[in-house]
């Protein structure tokens, strides 16, 4: 192997090809013959580059590139697992972690060899080393669940202690938000369970059990609870738009999080309209009948209440090009009073629906 005699493991392996019938003369000749002296070699066109005028930190810089560039062209995943298989961890890679411009280098190599398990373990050491929020653009960190909890606790701490500041354009909420966001679309493993998350505090019963105020009055803990529901249900919403300006297509998803119960054929006319941002007069029907008919079950109004699906009603009534059918006018009208009238049951104590018809 090329410059072996600088490897640290230069002694064990010399013993062992000494105790296996080799002399020491064979062994001296393997090892001059693979002596390149490249590090010399470095070391003396940087005293020669210096001679030139260049500065430390210019040559330090394009050292570092040259080698970087040196790694991501010949990394090999199975090579650098037999690393740890026959020796201890390198002591150089304590130094890698403690360096940005080295971690940036792994996060790369990460995104390439996600099944390398050196690169696993450098992974976990960066995070057990603090570095959580420079693994948020890592992939791999938010496939793993248990790994995710690291990046995601802090992240979830930091936008949630900034809620109240949402409203304002220039707070620092801004740049919190777009590196929250920028966590949840990094895979789909994400986006579900940060949106499955904000579902789950969106329950009124789940605060409660969570916080345990009991110091609070019923009344009290309500007005909180429902001022915080309203920004986490737009930090949802928020999610959910960005990842389709970014093209995907995660409606599905924001379905199966909220666990409504209702028909099949009512799910797919939604999921329809939301997938295609539009609303055709079938799909329309479709919904229509289901809320004239079922208009008891107040827990599907929740279904009704979907942002973007709410957009769509208001642009398809009021929209100057919208629709011309005045049958088809009035049963987006009924659903959108049906949206805003009727209390699903789990946010208030009051969960009838319209004695009849003519109200809605």
């Amino acid at each position: 192997q090329k410059d072996f005699i600088l490897e640290p493991s230069l002694c064990p392996v010399v013993e062992r090809c000494i105790g296996e019938g080799h002399s020491l003369g064979e062994v001296y000749e393997m090892l001059f013959e693979g002596y390149e002296c490249a590090p010399f070699a470095i070391y003396v066109l940087q005293d020669l580059l210096t001679s030139l005028g260049y500065s430390p930190k210019s040559i330090n810089e394009l050292n570092m590139n040259h080698f970087a560039d040196f790694v991501m062209r010949n990394f090999d995943p199975k090579k650098a697992d037999e690393i740890f298989s026959r020796h201890d961890i390198p002591s150089w890679l304590e130094t890698m972690i403690n360096e940005k411009y080295w971690r940036q280098m792994i996060y790369k190599l990460l995104d390439l060899y996600p099944d390398c398990l050196m690169l696993k373990l450098m992974q976990d050491l960066i995070a057990n080393s603090g570095y959580h929020s420079e693994l948020i653009n890592v992939k791999t960190a938010s496939a793993n669940f248990q790994y995710f909890q690291t990046i995601l606790n802090p992240a979830l701490n930091k936008i949630l202690s900034n809620l109240n500041e949402a409203v304002d354009p220039n707070s620092k909420y801004n740049s919190i938000l777009k590196e929250f966001t920028q966590l949840a679309l990094n895979s789909q493993h994400a986006y579900f369970l940060i949106q499955t998350f904000l579902d789950f505090l969106t329950n009124f019963d789940n605060i409660r059990a969570l916080t345990k105020q009991d110091s609070n009055s019923g009344e009290e803990q309500q007005s909180i609870y429902n001022q915080n529901r309203f920004l986490i249900q737009y930090l949802s919403h928020h999610l959910t738009i960005e990842a389709k300006i970014k093209g995907l297509d995660v409606t599905r998803i924001d379905l199966l999080i909220k666990q409504i119960p209702c028909e099949y054929q009512v799910l797919a006319s939604i999921n329809s309209i939301l997938t295609k941002d539009a609303l055709h007069i079938s799909d329309a029907n479709t919904i229509y009948e289901y809320f004239r008919r079922e208009h008891s079950s107040t827990g599907t109004v929740l279904l009704l209440r979907i942002p973007q699906l709410l957009k769509i009603l208001v642009e398809e009534v009021y929209h100057p090009n919208g629709s011309t059918h005045s049958d088809h006018i009035e049963k987006c009208i009924f659903l959108l009073a049906f949206a805003v009238t009727v209390q699903p049951s789990d946010l208030s104590g009051d969960s009838s629906p319209p004695d009849n018809q003519s109200e809605l």
